[in-house]
């Protein structure tokens, strides 16, 4: 296992990993790099009853979430999930990843025992969201807001 760190053009043998950890500063990309190379190689060796490794289950997890992703927008539904920008506003708040690629800040409400939805912001235009790699078309995307 080896990192080739392209912005730079550098090559990291595995046997450099220690010494990289001790003499880069932490939160650098490169320490983050080595960090990330690190765990894959532990998951690439650490197997399961069933004779597969942790990697390829994490593989098949990411695999099927961006599948889920995808028949959301076939069916032209946004996806719901929670990162870093939702949950600094609380456990009512997510982001629904469009149709189109776009981003926007949701929050839950109950209302008369009804579940509402109300859309806070756009957090990214159309083809720029996380997701947006996934859409190879562009779709129209119907927005609820209450």
């Amino acid at each position: 296992m080896e990192i080739t760190y392209e912005k730079l053009g550098i090559f990291i043998p595995e046997s450099d990993f220690d010494l990289i950890e001790r003499e880069i500063l932490p939160n650098g990309s490169i320490y983050k790099a080595v960090e990330h190379a690190k765990c894959i190689k532990a998951q690439k060796e650490s197997f399961l009853e069933d004779g597969k490794s942790v990697w390829e289950y994490n593989r098949k997890a990411q695999k099927d979430f961006l599948e889920m992703i995808s028949d959301c927008w076939r069916k032209n539904v946004w996806f719901p999930y929670n990162d870093e920008r939702s949950s600094a506003f609380g456990s009512n708040f997510f982001i629904c990843a469009n149709p189109d690629g776009s981003e926007d800040l949701a929050k839950m409400s109950i209302v008369d025992n009804k579940r509402v939805v109300s859309t806070i912001k756009r957090l990214s235009k159309p083809r720029s969201g996380r997701f947006a790699f996934l859409n190879n078309e562009i779709k129209t995307c119907q927005v609820f807001e209450t």
